[in-house]
C-alpha cells in the first residue's frame, strides 16, 4: 500500500510510503554521503499478511486472485526478514511475487491503472472494516460479527 493508494486508506499508504522513501534516501546518504558502505538497510515491502490488523478487510474471493495475490501467512514474513538480514547487503525485499509489478502501476495509462485498481478490489476492502488489535479503551469492544459498527 506504499506503492499505491486505495480508498479508505490514505494515512496507512501514507505511512507505508514514507518508510519506502525514508529507506532509499538513508541507504544513499549512508553510501554516499557518509562513506559507510558496511551500514546496510533491509526493507520488507509484504502483501496483504494474515496478521489481526486487517483480518476483516474484505477481498475478492474467487480462485483466480486467490492464486494470483496470495495472502502472506506472518511466518513466511519473517523467514524473508531473517534471510536478508543474513545475507547482509541493503536490498528491498518484495513479497509475494506480484509484488515487483506494483511499482509499474504508476507509469500505466490511468484507464488500465483503474482497471488494475478495480480488478484488485482494493478500493472496497476496507468496506464495513472493524479494527481488531490496537483497540483504546474508547472504541468499546470489538462489536459482534453480524452487528452494525454504529450501534
Amino acid at each position: 500500500m506504499g506503492m499505491v493508494g486505495a480508498a479508505q486508506m490514505t494515512d496507512y499508504s501514507a505511512s507505508k510510503a514514507a518508510v519506502i522513501s525514508l529507506h532509499e534516501s538513508l541507504r544513499y546518504e549512508l553510501d554516499k554521503r557518509y562513506k559507510c558502505p558496511k551500514i546496510r538497510t533491509t526493507l520488507i515491502v509484504p502483501g496483504h499478511t494474515l496478521t489481526p490488523l486487517f483480518s476483516t478487510v474484505k477481498l475478492p474471493s474467487w480462485t483466480f486472485y486467490k492464486f494470483l495475490v496470495p495472502s502472506l501467512s506472518p511466518v513466511s514474513v519473517v523467514k524473508a526478514i531473517i534471510s536478508a538480514l543474513d545475507e547482509r547487503h541493503s536490498q528491498t525485499v518484495l513479497m509475494p511475487f506480484y509484488t515487483h509489478f506494483v511499482p509499474y502501476l504508476g507509469i500505466l495509462p490511468s484507464f488500465l491503472r483503474d482497471f488494475f485498481q478495480w480488478l484488485s478490489g482494493a478500493d472496497d476492502a476496507m468496506e464495513g472494516f472493524v479494527k481488531i488489535s490496537g483497540r483504546r479503551p474508547d472504541e468499546g469492544p470489538v462489536p459482534e460479527e453480524g452487528s452494525s459498527k454504529y450501534d
